[in-house]
This record gives C-alpha cells, structure tokens and sequence, in this order.
C-alpha cells in the first residue's frame, strides 16, 4: 500500500487525436452501418443527421435520437465525453493504488484513444415532437378545505380533477383556472380519482369504501367495498369503444368489476389477495393486475375475473406497479395532435395505433415494473412467465412510486430516500440518479414525449427533470406544505400538483 510520502503519480506522453472509431448501435445491440472514423468534436445534431441517412430516412420523416456511451447519455461533444471519461478512470486507478491525486497532472491529460480502438455509440429513438418544459406557476387555485391528497387531468386536457381531505371532489377548467363544480357526496377522504379514457366520465374513491361515478357534475353511488379504496383503472378505449368498465380495488382483499349506464352496476367480484389490495391497472391484451400488501401480483381475464396466474417475489408489501403501456392507455386517443374524431370507432382505432407502438418498444408484450416495501423493483413479463426478469436495487428506503414513460422505454421510481431513480426498461439497468429533493418523493409523472420527469416532494416542492442530461432542470418551489401528488397533462402542456397546504397549482411553460 502506497503511503502519504510517496509522489503522485506520473503522467504518460499522450499525443491528441482528432478522430476517434465509432460504431452506431441500436438497443438490441445490432450494428447499423459499418465502423466510421468521426471528429471528436461529433455532437448529438451530427449523429442524428449520419443515423438517419444510413437508415434511409427523408427529411419528412428524419427522427431525433438519444445516444448513450456505455450506458451514460452523450450530452456533449464525443471528445469531452470520452476525455472526461479517461481522466474519471485514471483517478480511480490512483484511488485504488492508493496514489496521491495531483489536480494539475490530471488536467494535463489528453485524449488517447488507439487507433484500432472502438467507440460503441447505442442510440434510442425519440419522440417527434417535443413537450416545453414548465418553468413558472400560471395558478394556485384554492377552495379545499383540506390537504390535496390526489389530482388527474382529464384524457382530453380539458379538466382538472382533485381529491381532498375535505371529502369534496373539485373540477377545474384548466383554461381558465377556475372551479366549475364541487362534487360533495363522499363522506371521507378522497384518495383515489381515474378519468374514462374517453373523458366521458370521471370515478373518485374514498378511505369510507364508497364510489361514485360522475358526469356532467351528476353522481351515481356504487356500493359494494367494505373497507377503504385503493385504485381504479378503466377498460382502454381499443378494446371498448364506449369505455364503460372501470375496476376498482379496496383494503378489504377484493376487486370489482363494475359497468356504467346499467341497473346493476356491479358485474363480479375477484378474490385471490389475502390482505389489502394496493393498485390495479387494465391492460391492453385482455388482462387486469393488481398489487397487494400480501407480497403478490395477480393477473386476471378482463372478461370473466378469473385468476390467470399469480406473481411472487418480493419480501415486503407491493406498493404500486406501472404498466408499459399505461400513459397511451389512460389518454386513449388524446395526445399533443389534439385531433378529433367523428366517431368512437374512429377514435378507438388511433388509441389502437398508439398503444402498438408502445408495444414495439417491448418486444410486442406489455411489461410491469412493481415497487415495494423492500427497497426493490421488480421487472416482470406478466402475461408470459411468472418469474421476474430482473430485480432492480439501489433505493435505500420505501419506493412510493413508479412509472414508465410513455415510450415504454425507461422506468423512473422514487422513494422515501429522497431520490428518483432511472432505469432502462428493457433489461433494468440501471442508468441514473436524480438528487436535489431534501424529503421523501412521493410521487413522479412523464412529460408525453418521454424527456422529462417531474416529482412531488415530502419537501414541499416540486422538481423538473431532464431525463438524457440526468440532472434537475428546473427547481418549482410555492407551496408551503407536502406536495402528495402531480400529473402531467396528456397533451404535454401543463403540470398540476397538490399539497398539504390545501392548494392545486398549475404549471406550464
């Protein structure tokens, strides 16, 4: 072991190079083009120009991309990255050594990359379009008597929802900012809200077991959970034009399948979880997936609540889970084209359109990511095998939340350890941290083209995110309290989030 004594390490002669060997790879791993020798100065606007003449895009249908060098997002130029990359290695090799560190030996390396060396770029498509960050509150809408325990945006944009302590549901029109109605019929907390995919009708939950289903400012009370609720999720627009189902799950183990418009709304009960049941959500292949504090996932038909099989793995309670697909699901045929349609038929099948493409992303099957108690994430196949593909770890503390991007390609979860994690969805890797909050995060949401993230703190802010950069974007402080939860529009142009200090406030660029 070296001592204090000893001199630092000497610096080899390196000589510059002006070009490096790079080979373009997509994220399976297969080659695109040959090898080609680049400027170190290769920035990601020159990638995209070389990427997209080798695979024969015309300028109308060109597409930005995301390059990443052994796993880490290439946010400058190809020779700062790898020369910063030399100079991160040779210390830790004087740390290991036990050397002592020598900051003017260090600045004076240069690039030295040989000649038969080369430099494997993977790229990963992006969206088109691309979402404005929130930068400035626009409102801070008042009117709940109590603590903002829950908030979603109807599919179409239009409306806001939020669920209080107060036992009131509240609509915003997010035009105007203004309330447009006060749904008054809970008589306890209101902890769960989730918009039909087609925006026609809105269901709210709440900790005394009861539901209602709203429309037009009108409830309908169903009955049927004897202890609190704890999700809901409706049928997806593709496969129900009309998206009049809708499941809901409660701590007394059970799940419910109920029906709009009928006498009896209540269709079956499905019983398997042997404790309180955390979350749902209904896929797109003909399948509904629950959590439970019993430590299981279940995967049920959608059509008759018959069990399918059961999925274990984790040590402590399932907290929440995300499906790959579940953006493009919950927004149904709405997105940043805003379009309409002349029929339900018409608007089911671009809810189609968009929910296939998603699936690409995955190998053509929807994938789930589950969170827990145990600090983990597990990453599941659930309609293919009932053993996880990976179990992601990193998180020092109890995981709130978890939601993949609306690409289906990246996972961010976030904890009680004050961080949000990222993670590649197709193998759970892991890619990144996102450090800035001082309390536990409890709640993370998606910018519609997959570049930014925002997340609700026990800090009483909220945090803007830039995904490729991995590092904070924006700091958006107001409240005076908790933030419990925040939602990203479906058509990307504002964030709403609400607090312990009673307050909905709106976000946008």
């Amino acid at each position: 072991m070296a001592t204090k004594r000893q001199s630092a390490a000497p610096v080899d002669a390196t000589t510059d190079v002006t070009h490096v060997m790079v080979q373009l790879v997509d994220e399976e791993g297969q080659p695109t083009g040959h090898q080609m020798s680049m400027p170190v100065g290769t920035c990601t606007g020159h990638l995209d120009g070389v990427l997209n003449d080798l695979l024969k895009h015309t300028d109308d249908d060109s597409v930005p991309y995301a390059y990443f060098v052994d796993s880490e997002p290439l946010t400058e130029s190809l020779g700062t990255m790898l020369l910063r990359k030399q100079r991160e290695a040779y210390l830790a090799k004087l740390a290991k050594e036990g050397r002592r560190i020598m900051k003017h030996n260090v600045d004076s390396l240069v690039l030295d990359v040989p000649a038969e060396h080369v430099v494997k770029i993977v790229y990963r498509p992006q969206a088109v379009f691309k979402v404005l960050p929130v930068t400035r509150c626009t409102a801070a809408m008042t009117g709940h008597s109590e603590a903002v325990l829950c908030c979603a945006f109807s599919p179409d944009s239009l409306t806001l929802a939020t669920g209080s302590g107060d036992t009131t549901v509240r609509l915003w029109d997010v035009l105007t900012e203004t309330p447009t109605h006060t749904l008054a019929q809970h008589t306890s907390w209101v902890q769960v809200l989730a918009w039909a995919p087609n925006s026609a009708h809105l269901l709210s939950g709440s900790k005394d077991g009861t539901l209602y289903i709203w429309k037009d400012g009108k409830g309908k009370k169903l009955v049927g959970h004897k202890f609190f609720v704890t999700a809901a999720s409706w049928e997806p627009l593709h496969v129900n034009p009309k998206a009049d189902r809708v499941v809901t799950s409660s701590k007394d183990g059970t799940l419910k399948m109920w029906q709009v418009g009928i006498a009896r709304p209540e269709l079956f009960t499905m019983n398997g979880h042997t404790a309180c049941v955390t979350c749902v959500k209904w896929g797109g292949q003909g399948a509904i997936y629950s959590s439970s504090e019993d430590r299981s996932l279940i995967v049920w038909n959608a059509e008759d609540g018959t069990q399918r099989h059961c999925l274990r793995g984790h040590g402590h309670w399932v907290n929440s889970f995300s499906l790959s697909t579940e953006i493009v699901l919950r927004s149904g045929a709405n997105d940043h084209t805003k379009q309409s349609f002349r029929t339900a038929e018409e608007a089911a099948a671009y809810a189609k359109m968009r929910y296939d493409k998603v699936l690409e992303a995955n190998g053509g099957e929807e994938r789930l990511v589950s969170c827990s108690d145990d600090h983990t994430l597990y990453l599941w196949a659930p309609l293919k095998n009932t053993k996880p593909l990976q179990r992601l770890t990193g998180h020092q503390d109890l995981i709130f939340s978890v939601k993949f991007s609306p690409d289906g390609t990246t996972i961010a979860s976030s904890a009680q350890d004050k961080t949000v994690k990222l993670w590649r969805a197709r193998d759970g890797k892991f890619l990144n941290n996102l450090r800035n909050h001082v309390g536990a995060v409890y709640h993370v949401a998606w910018s519609l083209d997959s570049r930014l993230v925002v997340s609700a703190s026990k800090d009483a802010t909220v945090k803007l995110w830039d995904v490729a950069k991995a590092r904070m974007m924006l700091d958006l402080p107001g409240h005076e309290d908790e933030v419990y939860a925040c939602d990203w529009s479906p058509d990307g142009l504002r964030v709403a989030s609400g607090s312990k200090d009673k307050s909905v406030r709106l976000w946008k660029h």
